[in-house]
């Protein structure tokens, strides 16, 4: 999770095995600069699917879906990783993605 400022709110939660070679970004890393957190931050719908990038979490190729939130008055952006290989999951968040944006 990642607050308006795009500082993570709290540690990663990986389904996968963690890369040895990748350090999981922890509370406070700066993902302001990162595609991810500008185009949600800067969605309508407040809704991104990225293209293929690296993750920080496993090293892998994959695709980010994020999605901004309220919470007391709060935005904040959760973002989920999508390993490339896994079309199956791609393409059902990129029909989600692409309904939201449809919506607004």
């Amino acid at each position: 999770m990642i607050d308006s400022n795009g500082k993570q709110v709290g540690d990663i939660y990986t389904g996968s095995q963690q890369n040895e070679f990748y350090k999981l970004p922890t509370h406070g890393y700066d993902h302001s600069a990162k595609n991810y957190f500008l185009s949600t931050s800067s969605s309508q719908s407040g809704v991104s699917l990225t293209g293929e990038q690296i993750s920080l979490v496993s090293g892998q190729m994959c695709v980010t879906y994020s999605q901004r939130f309220e919470v007391f008055q709060k935005y904040y952006i959760l973002c989920f990783n999508y390993l490339s290989e896994d079309q199956s999951h791609q393409t059902h968040i990129f029909e989600v993605a692409q309904e939201s944006n449809t919506e607004n």
